[in-house]
């Protein structure tokens, strides 16, 4: 990485894109943070969506009338994820963070 005066530059020159990291992990939570590089925040948003699509899954089987918890709680966790990946995105290309 190379540190410009106003932002960061990954090693292909190009600045991240806050947008892409952003909805890569809104698909699947982590996903954007592999894109720019931050692995093990990446493996760690992917673990609690795991752990999130298991409660889900349990909550479905055990009471199906109240499935839909489980839904907002993957919602929640893909959300927090996407936006945690744009702030992060921003942050690098800032400077403010080395990946």
């Amino acid at each position: 990485m190379v540190e410009t005066s106003t932002q960061s530059i990954d090693s292909t020159g190009d600045e991240i894109n806050p947008i892409i990291s952003g909805v890569l992990s809104l698909i699947i939570p982590g996903v954007g943070h592999f894109y720019h590089g931050q692995k093990e925040r990446a493996t760690k948003l992917l673990g609690v969506f795991a752990l999130a699509f298991v409660g889900y899954m349990a909550i479905a089987a055990i009471l199906p009338r109240l499935g839909f918890i489980g839904y907002l709680l993957l919602t929640a966790v893909s959300i927090g994820a996407a936006y945690d990946g744009y702030t992060q995105a921003g942050k690098i290309n800032a400077g403010e963070i080395e990946v």
